[in-house]
This record gives structure tokens, C-alpha cells and sequence, in this order.
């Protein structure tokens, strides 16, 4: 019997996680009841408020999927970012090391491990502050929204 596919993404409205088969397109948020579709974009499953869903939706609450979806994707790029920067680093130590092996060169080896150890310090170091600069002020608003959804369900 063959493995059905099974998507994992979060509820766009109560960020609940959810599993979903690959084949189905419509369905509700069994945390918010919210109706959402999944959309394909640029082979990436996401999930969306179905137009009568949204419709229903206050603006606080559009606005929050707007900010959550910004969020996720800032956050996306700082990840796959520093991923390739650690990776090159990685790979031109390792070579370096090898050839410090061969060689023999002891203080090769030392100054590439030292080397490496502190670039990938610094990557980072620069990929958390920058994607903090950038998260930060999301963060926040996500916050307030929220607060906001809360005080209007009340």
C-alpha cells in the first residue's frame, strides 16, 4: 500500500498546526473553523481563507495572516541564506584541511580551523542581528493584532 502524501502548514489565522492530504484543496481549520484552500505557489503548498472565510473576517484578522505571512517568508530567506554561507564556509574549510593533511602543514590545519570556527561565528552573529532587525517590528505588530482579535471576540 502505497504512502499518501500529507502536507504540514499552519492555520493562516490561528497558526495551528495542521496535516492535510496531499489531494484535498478545501477543508476547515479544526482549531478556528476557519474554511481554508490550499494554493500551490511556485511548487510551495499554502494555505488560504476561502473568499467566504474571508469575507466574515474582521480586518485586524487580514491583516495578521498579511503579517504572518510576511513573517514567515523574511524568515525564510534569512534561513536559507545563512544555510548556503555556513555550507561554503564548511566546504572551503574542509578542503583546506585536507590539503593541510596531505601536505602536512600543521599550521595550516590550525589557521583553517580557527579561520572557519570564527567566520561561522560571524555569519551567525550577522544573520540573527539582521534578520532581528528585520522580524522585530513583525513580531510587534503580529502581537498587537492579536490583542486585538482578542479584545474584539470578547
Amino acid at each position: 500500500m502505497a504512502d499518501k502524501k500529507v502536507l504540514r502548514l499552519n492555520c493562516p489565522v490561528c497558526e495551528t498546526r495542521l496535516r492535510i492530504a496531499a489531494e484535498i484543496e478545501r477543508f476547515a481549520c479544526l482549531n478556528c473553523g476557519t474554511e481554508l484552500l490550499v494554493e500551490q505557489r511556485d511548487g510551495i503548498a499554502q494555505l488560504v481563507p476561502s473568499e467566504s472565510s474571508a469575507e466574515e473576517m474582521s480586518d485586524a484578522q487580514q491583516r495578521l495572516i498579511e503579517v504572518s505571512t510576511t513573517l514567515k517568508d523574511t524568515d525564510d530567506q534569512f534561513g536559507v541564506g545563512c544555510a548556503v554561507t555556513t555550507m561554503g564556509i564548511t566546504l572551503v574549510g574542509c578542503v583546506l584541511v585536507a590539503v593541510s593533511v596531505v601536505l602536512q602543514l600543521q599550521f595550516l590545519f590550525w589557521l583553517t580551523i580557527s579561520v572557519v570556527l570564527a567566520a561561522l561565528v560571524y555569519v551567525l552573529f550577522l544573520f540573527v542581528a539582521a534578520s532581528s532587525r528585520r522580524t522585530e517590528p513583525l513580531l510587534r505588530q503580529r502581537d498587537r493584532l492579536q490583542a486585538e482579535i482578542e479584545i474584539e471576540e470578547d
